[in-house]
């Protein structure tokens, strides 16, 4: 970034990286720094921290293509929309960005809620706080239990989902 503006409580940011690749989106008390991407078949290889491939040499780096797809432009503050919560019974849910490639919002689980994950993209959820347990319709899937700092993959074709407990949670839909 040119001008990094610091992210405080509450607050996000959403920076984009490489046009095919990573979209940072700083967030939430203390500080959380979650980086999201978006689904690609192409990785550039710009560094490889020494690893060396099945034969011993090092892989190959594609800095170069990487920089020609590189999106270096700052988005506009998410701060600077005004924010919204509504409230349900069983949780709250704020809407904290929302971009062609994703969408995030943070979720305070007071005793649950219902989604579905469709048969287009996975979502993700992260446990900021507290915890509870992801139920499915599916009777032979056991419930997924979280807790404080641990994430969830939700596969797509997953379908309706029961998140209960008391928690506080970023969700990422693709």
């Amino acid at each position: 970034w040119d001008h990094p503006q610091m992210a405080g409580a509450g607050r996000g940011r959403l920076a984009p990286g490489c046009g095919g690749g990573s979209w940072p989106f700083l967030s939430v008390q203390s500080f959380l720094l979650a980086e999201i991407q978006e689904s690609s078949n192409v990785t550039y290889r710009v560094y490889d921290y020494n690893r060396v491939d099945k034969n011993g040499k090092k892989r190959e780096l594609h800095f170069d293509k990487a920089v020609q797809v590189m999106e270096m432009k700052v988005t506009s503050n998410v701060n600077k929309k005004s924010r919204m919560v509504k409230y349900y019974p069983g949780c709250s849910r704020e809407l904290l960005c929302r971009c062609k490639y994703f969408e995030t919002e943070r979720i305070q689980v007071t005793k649950g809620f219902a989604f579905s994950v469709m048969d287009s993209s996975f979502q993700v959820l992260m446990c900021l706080n507290g915890y509870g347990e992801v139920q499915t319709m599916d009777a032979e899937q056991k419930p997924m239990r979280f807790s404080k700092g641990e994430t969830m993959f939700l596969p797509a074709r997953l379908g309706r989902c029961l998140v209960v407990g008391d928690a506080e949670l970023i969700k990422v839909r693709c």
